[in-house]
């Protein structure tokens, strides 16, 4: 692993970090006619097709770069497995990253809450290495969980927002999210910049372990080139998504489905509306329903489905039936709309996109739907009650 310059080992030489509040080029995230933000947590879900470009931009043609930064214990023969370590949101952004790190680099992934890692006696045997995620770099369990695995000689690569901060000084090399200072309490614009730091490390490590072949690596840079303007078509969902949220206000509490990599997008999303809506909300896998979850469902109960396409056939139609015959209240999301549009109360159509790539289109609706519930109800978005940004102390 390289052991020096350990802040910046991610940064394209001469290049300045980017800094908060900075705009790309090609996207001003400011309401029509110029008004102001009501709320930072509008503004920051807005200036997601910029942080996307602003993470994904600065190593998407130079994958090999990006290697070379890892080092020795994240390439060759002698990588064997990948720990993943994060909390709340950022945990979330790890089971995302389970899903690609297996899907194009063949390896198995595991991932675990930071606070809970710490309360194990992990098995990090040789030719494991940690990823540790990290809007602020600073927090504890997450701190903690890394320099356990440090201290049994595993290397970490760290994920994180905030150069300078603990966790990038003490990893052995940091991919640093661009997605500028987020000063509302609920992580929006960090998340999708986590998930597209995973896409990039993903894809260079599948890459350079010749799990991809160059036409597919190709078309993957293109998907991923293409997310910014994907992201800002559903921005244009906005208005649509405000009306859903006036059914919801009333709700005691709200179950998200979803299969395969949309599942955690479905946790996600729960987690969000319990943040700032504080409405009770459950993520569940699509598949699990049957196993206790259906008995919370009666006539009226809302229920969220995220059912893409490339889900179609396995247990989200079936599942998204089976509530809807218990009375369920159906929002579903697709980018498959006729095939839902006979069982659903209500569907949003979201743009389709290469599978891996799905959460980048999916979470941006349950973040503005959370926010447009917890406007309704009166409540303070960007600083929701008992929470703060970062948990630095026990």
């Amino acid at each position: 692993m390289l052991k020096d310059n350990r802040i910046c080992r991610f940064d394209r030489e001469g290049a300045e970090p980017h800094s908060a509040g900075q705009a790309g080029e090609y996207w001003n995230p400011m309401p029509p006619g110029g008004a102001p933000y009501p709320h930072r947590m509008r503004q920051e879900i807005y200036e997601q097709p910029d942080t996307i470009l602003q993470t994904l931009g600065e190593w998407i043609d130079d994958l090999d770069s990006l290697i070379g930064a890892i080092g020795d214990a994240g390439t060759g023969t002698r990588l064997r497995r990948i720990h993943i370590v994060g909390c709340g949101t950022s945990y979330h952004a790890g089971l995302i990253g389970r899903y690609i790190i297996e899907k194009f680099v063949h390896i198995p992934v595991s991932v675990d809450m930071a606070s809970e890692f710490r309360q194990m006696e992990p098995v990090l045997t040789r030719g494991t290495l940690l990823i540790a995620i990290s809007q602020s770099g600073e927090t504890v369990d997450t701190l903690t969980a890394q320099r356990q695995a440090k201290a049994q000689g595993t290397p970490v690569v760290a994920i994180c927002n905030a150069v300078g901060s603990s966790s990038s000084r003490e990893a052995d090399a940091v991919l640093y999210t661009r997605a500028g200072e987020e000063l509302g309490v609920t992580s929006t614009k960090t998340f999708t910049a986590q998930i597209a730091a995973i896409c990039l490390l993903g894809i260079a490590l599948g890459a350079h372990r010749r799990k991809i072949c160059d036409v597919e690596l190709e078309t993957l840079k293109s998907f991923l080139a293409g997310l910014p303007s994907l992201t800002r078509r559903v921005l244009g969902k906005d208005h649509e998504i405000g009306e859903i949220a006036q059914t919801l206000t009333g709700a005691h509490g709200i179950l998200y489905l979803g299969e395969g990599i949309s599942y955690p997008v479905a946790l996600e999303g729960a987690l969000k509306m319990k943040e700032i809506a504080y409405i009770h909300a459950v993520g569940c896998p699509a598949g699990e329903i049957k196993y206790g979850p259906l008995a919370l469902v009666e006539p009226g109960s809302p229920v969220v489905a995220l059912a893409p396409i490339s889900s179609m056939s396995g247990k989200i139609l079936s599942t998204v039936a089976d509530v809807k015959a218990r009375g369920a209240h159906v929002i579903a999301l697709t980018d498959a709309p006729a095939a839902l549009r006979d069982i659903a109360d209500v569907v949003v159509t979201l743009p389709p996109t290469h599978p891996a790539f799905l959460p980048f289109v999916s979470a941006i609706p349950l973040q503005l739907l959370a926010y447009h519930v917890a406007v309704l109800k009166g409540h303070n978005v960007d600083r929701p009650r008992n929470l703060i940004k970062s948990i630095t102390g026990e």
